[in-house]
């Protein structure tokens, strides 16, 4: 090949592949989704996580939001919360949805709640 990468044949399918550790762009790394998803339950910020891990911002965003990962409660009621959240635009302008983090405390070692859902309402009863 021109760039210089080796070129995998599936036997099954005869589909034309190249390997996972000759891609040019990170993102397409096939762990860079459960990365994305620890760093960002462990407090790391989007755009920290995108220089970091050297993807784009936008690799970033459509991974939370394509996400099914969720996190139960670990109490059905708290006395205090700290609360940080971002909304973001799935598939067009009316679908919009919301992702967010629900800590006990900043400084505990706590994993925080996340809740994803089409309104801030979301947190309604917790």
């Amino acid at each position: 090949k021109v760039d210089g990468k080796q070129n995998y044949q599936c036997k099954d399918c005869k589909r034309q592949f190249i390997g996972d550790h000759a891609l040019s762009y990170l993102g397409c790394k096939s762990g860079i989704t459960r990365k994305i998803l620890q760093l960002m339950v462990r407090g790391s910020g989007i755009r920290d996580i995108a220089e970091v891990e050297r993807i784009s911002i936008g690799k970033v965003l459509r991974t939370l939001t394509e996400s099914t990962y969720e996190i139960q409660p670990q109490q059905s009621h708290y006395e205090s919360l700290e609360v940080d959240e971002f909304w973001n635009f799935v598939g067009n302008k009316k679908n919009k949805q919301w992702l967010i983090f629900v800590q006990k405390s900043y400084f505990t070692s706590e994993k925080p709640d996340i809740f994803i859902g089409e309104n801030i309402d979301t947190l309604n009863g917790f």
